[in-house]
């Protein structure tokens, strides 16, 4: 279906990654990981642009910006639960978080 003729309304292809960056292993703080998500309509194809954030070239680690096309969406991320123990939650196992 041509994207001029799309709704829209239907469903959506969403691919995500996480990245990843180690940094020392006695200073926990300068690790970080970004989430990228892209979203684009599953009948037409027409890929959608994040709108309200910063665009920047490189993600950083504490702000949620898209990349300078507008595809791609780039957010921190941490395991839920090191805001309340710190430097822990690295390499264990997943914990279930209910949905709010």
């Amino acid at each position: 279906m041509s994207s001029k003729f799309c709704t829209h309304s239907g469903e959506f292809d969403i691919v995500f990654s996480v990245t990843r960056v180690m940094g020392s292993v006695t200073e926990f703080e300068k690790d970080h990981m970004t989430l990228q998500v892209a979203l684009k309509c599953k009948l037409c194809g027409m890929p959608f642009e994040f709108v309200g954030l910063p665009k920047v070239g490189v993600p950083n680690p504490e702000m949620a910006a898209v990349n300078p096309t507008g595809l791609i969406v780039q957010l921190p991320i941490r395991p839920g639960f090191t805001k309340f123990m710190p430097g822990v939650g690295i390499g264990l196992p997943p914990v279930k978080v209910d949905s709010m």
